[in-house]
């Protein structure tokens, strides 16, 4: 019985070791196997973006057309004229549709995300993304002598274009742009107009003196001559029974 006992009690003392030394290996195992958060996520590095123009004429955006009409039917000689005209142009990117660029300037690219590509190219032209400036332009316009003319004038955005790479690890993504940069008015085409037939010879601005004063001679108004009375002659009558005369105008 002794020994009976002694045997159990010494089981007793080994599966209670066990037991303990399984509870103290076990969150071993665990940290060992188990990754932790950190090591998990992976830091995306920032994308590098660059700008490069392409150098060549920019582009023309029509905005509208309009016609500017020139009378010079009663002219001498060729007239010149300046149309000067204004124009607002707004700083804003065109990717055309590869990407949508936003109010901010920013353009979503897959696997990548927002990227502020408005505000680089703009950085690289000197204005402020999304500002507005005021462009002007001019242009000669001519009427020879004896016409009339329409002429038809294109009034034209310009935009300069170019390549954007954003640069995102070992990865490059490219998209083209178009970015205005100015305003210019040109002539699209010029329309020969008949002259109305009672047009004047003469334009009124040379008109002079001496061309609006008659050529018809004045002849002055000569006054009625009346024929000159006969002399008045005066004889002497002879009164019967009287010794005096006296004098009478005769006609």
């Amino acid at each position: 019985m002794i020994i009976k006992a002694r045997l159990l009690f010494i089981m007793s003392v080994i599966v209670i070791s066990s037991i303990g030394c399984g509870n103290n290996n076990e969150p071993e195992l665990m940290a060992a196997d188990t990754p932790t958060f950190a090591s998990a996520i992976t830091p995306t590095p920032e994308p590098l973006i660059r700008v490069i123009p392409s150098g060549a004429e920019p582009q023309k955006r029509q905005l509208f057309t309009e016609t500017y009409p020139q009378n010079n039917c009663g002219g001498v000689s060729e007239v010149v004229s300046t149309f000067r005209q204004e124009h607002s142009i707004t700083h804003v990117l065109d990717l055309g549709q590869e990407l949508v660029v936003s109010a901010d300037g920013s353009a979503g690219i897959p696997g990548v995300g927002q990227v502020q590509i408005g505000a680089a190219v703009a950085t690289k032209y000197n204005v402020s993304y999304g500002s507005t400036e005021t462009k002007e332009s001019e242009i000669k316009l001519t009427a020879k002598e004896k016409t009339r003319v329409e002429h038809i004038l294109k009034h034209l955005e310009l935009l300069d274009s170019g390549t954007v790479i954003v640069t995102v690890g070992p990865q490059d993504h490219m998209f083209s742009y178009n970015f205005p940069i100015g305003y210019r008015i040109e002539l699209q085409n010029t329309v020969k107009i008949p002259c109305p037939t009672d047009a004047i010879t003469t334009p009124l601005s040379t008109i002079s003196s001496e061309d609006i004063t008659s050529t018809k001679p004045i002849v002055p108004e000569i006054p009625e001559v009346l024929p000159t009375p006969p002399p008045i002659t005066i004889g002497t009558i002879i009164v019967p029974g009287n010794s005096g005369s006296m004098g009478i105008q005769g006609v």
